[in-house]
């Protein structure tokens, strides 16, 4: 029989408020019956077993942080929206570190359904607007800025800066400063070219260059790897054009690299 005055919301607090002191991992259903001095098999009556007991903590922990976070919000924007949500993250984390390492307990399809996951990506989406991103760029600047603040959050309450100067808070300012800086300034979609290994390789028989605009495979010892986009081949007769080359940029305008690498082989000769 369950215990008089105990239900599914309390044994969620209170295990929430004894994951902020002992660790989110140590909170078990017989660690709560410990707590309250009661049998195990009586809570069993409220929550199905520790990970239950846990996914209702991720919850908890989720909705106080979209809550916090949706005030933070009100009325501001750009780096100031940015600066308000990320402070409310870290400060969550300090003052609960056992409910904010519950928050980012992997839960099950349903469970992430009915969670108050979606108001966080909806609040990081909403400073982004700020920025004037579009698809895909704002979901690719939604998930920086989650493994920007998690990230520095989860090393930093891990102890991994505790050694070393400057103090956190002044990195913590620094780094939202470069966020803001690198929203504002998002690069632009790469030319397809980039995206490919491109270059104008040196050949030992003629020792001029042509261009090649796909993949590059090497072929043993006639591939010296590439520098600043090009490929130079260990010859006697070239070798002296690496430095050179080095110069020679990366450009979308492949009929200008082209000239540029023909007349440098010219030059050689």
């Amino acid at each position: 029989m369950a215990r008089a005055g105990l239900t599914a919301q309390l044994l969620t607090q209170a295990g929430a408020d004894l994951a902020d002191e002992v660790g989110f991992e140590q909170v078990t259903v017989s660690a709560l019956a410990r707590h309250f001095d009661v049998k195990v098999a009586s809570l069993y009556s409220h929550v199905k077993n520790s990970h239950d007991l846990k996914t209702r903590i991720a919850l908890l922990a989720l909705e106080e942080l979209a809550d916090r976070g949706t005030t933070a919000l009100a009325g501001r924007a750009g780096k100031d929206a940015l600066t308000a949500l990320a402070d409310v993250y870290r400060d969550y984390a300090h003052e609960h570190p056992g409910r904010y390492a519950a928050a980012q307990l992997r839960l099950a399809p349903e469970a992430a359904a009915a969670s108050a996951g979606a108001r966080h990506s909806q609040m990081t989406r909403a400073i982004l607007r700020g920025y004037d991103l579009t698809e895909p760029d704002q979901t690719h600047a939604v998930r920086l800025l989650g493994s920007t603040f998690h990230g520095y959050i989860s090393l930093e309450m891990g102890g991994g800066f505790s050694h070393s100067a400057p103090d956190t808070q002044e990195t913590w300012t620094r780094i939202l400063e470069a966020l803001d800086t690198l929203l504002r300034n998002w690069p632009t979609t790469p030319h397809p070219l980039t995206t490919h290994h491109w270059a104008a390789p040196l050949t030992r028989t003629s020792g001029r260059a042509g261009l090649l605009l796909e993949p590059l495979e090497e072929e043993g010892d006639q591939a010296a790897g590439v520098v600043a986009g090009v490929v130079v081949v260990p010859d006697a007769e070239v070798a002296d054009a690496t430095h050179e080359l080095v110069g020679l940029r990366a450009s979308p305008d492949v009929t200008s690299l082209h000239r540029g690498v023909e007349q440098l082989s010219t030059d050689r000769q």
